[in-house]
Parts: structure tokens; sequence; C-alpha cells
């Protein structure tokens, strides 16, 4: 069973108080996903998650079957029934068409939440390795196993994060954030066809190239990471947090160009939230 963070729950057309939800109704067919951070009583980016809410839908073979305006009506409409808290927001679409009749169920509800600690974003944190990767890498779908493994890992390792490996060698992305590396005024990460396109990513390579930084996509392996000065995670709950170490590989957590973008992405973060306050 999932256990909801808060007390009300939004699933198909009703808002309703629910203190747990089956598994099962996720489990079957195809459920595709996003995570939506609530900053103010405000979804921060709402229509770039959105965006690739629908095109996980279609790469996993389904078309959303409410509008965006539809669902960001639902989604607030739950965010009041709770009082509007600070925290992150699952997000859930579940296809399952070999049923008669075809199933479909869309809903939301928040979910527990950690984010980094001021001294993290101050002196970095540490990743291990994992040698794996998610099958359709561009589709945010449910992967329980990989999820469960990463978890694992991270706890009995004692790390904040996991770097996917692919069976090339070829660095990927993070189980949970994706993944940039800092080569003198350069900025490298994997290409986009190799990872999720996280929402957060899409922001710091639009600031990069904004303040003239130039951005590689490229195929990194996994041992060479020695050549880079600096390296860094974004995702929708750590925001821009600076890697120290990825194993054997240390970095440089005070790089001016990457505490830029931490910079940048914390004012346009600001923005975002100015831009959508509730006025009394």
């Amino acid at each position: 069973m999932i256990k909801p963070y808060r007390e009300y729950i939004w699933f198909d057309n009703d808002i309703f108080a629910c203190d747990q939800i089956d598994e099962r109704l996720l489990s079957q067919g195809y459920t595709v996903y996003e995570v939506i951070r609530v900053i103010n009583g405000h979804f921060i980016f709402l229509r770039d998650h959105l965006h690739r809410f629908r095109a996980s839908a279609r790469n996993s073979g389904f078309d959303l079957w409410m509008s965006d305006d539809e669902i960001e009506q639902k989604l607030y409409a739950m965010l009041d029934a709770n009082g509007s808290p600070d925290g992150n927001i699952e997000l859930s679409a579940n296809y399952q068409p070999e049923a008669c009749p075809n199933i479909r169920h869309i809903m939301a509800w928040y979910i527990p939440h950690t984010y980094p600690a001021p001294v993290q974003y101050e002196e970095g944190v540490e990743a291990i390795f994992y040698f794996s990767e998610r099958i359709s890498p561009n589709t945010k779908y449910r992967n329980v196993p990989l999820k469960d493994a990463a978890r694992a890992m991270m706890e009995s390792q004692g790390v904040y994060e996991v770097i996917l490996v692919n069976k090339q060698g070829w660095v990927t992305e993070g189980s949970r954030s994706n993944v940039f590396f800092v080569k003198g005024n350069e900025l490298y990460t994997a290409p986009q066809e190799m990872v999720l396109m996280g929402v957060t990513r899409h922001k710091v390579i639009h600031l990069a190239r904004l303040n003239g930084i130039p951005v590689r996509q490229e195929k990194i392996h996994f041992e060479s990471l020695d050549q880079f000065e600096a390296a860094f995670l974004t995702g929708t709950s750590p925001k821009v947090l600076p890697l120290r170490r990825i194993e054997n590989f240390t970095f440089d957590v005070r790089n001016p160009l990457m505490r830029n973008l931490m910079h940048w992405y914390d004012d346009l973060l600001g923005l975002e939230i100015a831009g959508h306050c509730k006025m009394d």
C-alpha cells in the first residue's frame, strides 16, 4: 500500500480523504508519473512537468485523456484541500489496455520528501556508481526494482545518490537526478537520448547557454571522470547540488562556474515563485 503524506488525494474526478492507495492500481498496465515541487502554494515549473508527463504517456503507447488545464485545476483543488503546504506531489496516470473495458486512472497525492541541508550545498555530497540503466530513459515510468535497488545501495553505503553506468561504461544519470560535469569553462552531460530529460536539467542548460557557457552533451566514460574539475546533480528536490566525490573521483565544490549556476537557478526559482504567488 502507498500511504499519502497528506490527508487528501486526487483520484480521477474526485478529491477525497484517503489514508492509503492500493499499489495494484499502478502496477498493472502502463504507469507514467511526475514529481512536482510545491512552494508557497505554487507548483514549480508545472507546465514543463505536464509537457514531459504527456510525452511519457505517448512513449508508453497511450494519450492522456485530460487537458493540461483540467489537470492543473484538479492539482490545485487537491492542494487547496490539504492547505497548500510546501512539499512534493506525485502525479500518476495508469492505463490498462488489456482490460475489458479499458481501465484508466489519473491521480495525485503528497509524497514524503527530503531536501538537502544547507551544509550539503556548501560541502557537497557523495555518490557511487551503479552499473545499471533504465529502459526507455526518456520516459518517466514506475521502475520499482531499480528504485528499490538504488535506495538499498545508498542506505548501505551512506551516500546521497547512485550514478547509473550502462553496459558500455557510459555515465548516464542519477537514480533520481541528472548529473553534470565541469571542465574549464564548459559544461558536460550525457546526450539526451541516454537520460530522462529532467525539468531542472533543462533549466540549467538554458541558464548556462544564456550566460555564454558551452554545454556539451557527450558520452562520458565512468573511468575518465578525473578530467573534470567539478560535478553536480540536478533535480526537483536537490535543485543544483554539488558532488564532492564519486567513489575515487573527487571534485571542487567551490568551482566558480558551478556556483554561478547554483545562484542563477535559485534566482530563476525565485522569479517562478514570485510570478505565481497568491495575493490576499
